[in-house]
């Protein structure tokens, strides 16, 4: 759980990026020449690979005004892709939503996928009780 000052320092980063994001969106400086940086990179780049880096684009967008938001874009961009993460989620669904319960509305659905997915995660966090609160107990 976050405490004190660290949540200080996590809303205070998250209003940053939500700033740059904005800023980077909105094409106001530092990144009002986004589309031309992204472009040279992609010319000089592709005359020496096959193969376009967006990373490469970051680096020369990269200044103090922006380093948050450049990091961010760093830990995306080096990100995997895997189908192993929407595999996961269509078995966990094919559980809650099977042929027996072919009836459920999406909005039921959606709620206990929240409970599949985030239930052991609540447990953990040993929250304090609070009056009217229900118990949640397997059934195994």
């Amino acid at each position: 759980m976050i405490r004190g000052s660290r949540l200080v320092v996590c809303m205070q980063l998250w209003c940053v990026l939500e700033y740059q994001a904005q800023m980077f969106r909105s094409r106001l400086p530092p990144f009002d020449k986004v589309d031309a940086v992204v472009a040279e990179t992609k010319r000089i780049v592709l005359a020496v690979q096959k193969q376009f880096d967006p990373l490469l684009a970051w680096s020369n967008l990269r200044s103090s005004e922006s380093e948050e938001l450049f990091l961010v874009a760093q830990v995306l961009l080096r990100a995997v892709p895997s189908e192993g993460a929407a595999e996961r989620s269509f078995s966990s669904q094919s559980d809650v939503h099977s042929s027996d319960r072919n009836r459920l509305s999406a909005e039921c659905i959606q709620a206990e996928m929240r409970i599949k997915w985030n239930g052991r995660k609540l447990a953990q966090l040993n929250l304090p009780e609070e009056e009217g609160d229900l118990e949640l107990t397997d059934s195994e």
